[in-house]
């Protein structure tokens, strides 16, 4: 999973973790911009033997950011 969302450049995967049981992925964390979280949902729902993602993603902006 930490792999997939790394190759997306647009996306600071830093600042994501994910748990995973029985194929039950759960999102959390946080995002600067809100459309990088329906790409990692995405991503998620993509990776063979997940059969289902909980998002508890957050935008947070960068320091500085307006």
């Amino acid at each position: 999973m930490y792999a997939a969302i790394g190759k997306q450049k647009e996306i600071s995967a830093g600042d994501i973790g994910v748990t995973a049981k029985d194929g039950a992925i759960t999102l959390y964390g946080s995002v600067t911009d809100a459309s990088q979280i329906d790409k990692v949902v995405e991503l998620a729902k993509g990776v063979p033997g997940v059969t289902s993602v909980t998002n508890k993603l957050a935008v947070k902006k960068p320091l500085g950011g307006m």
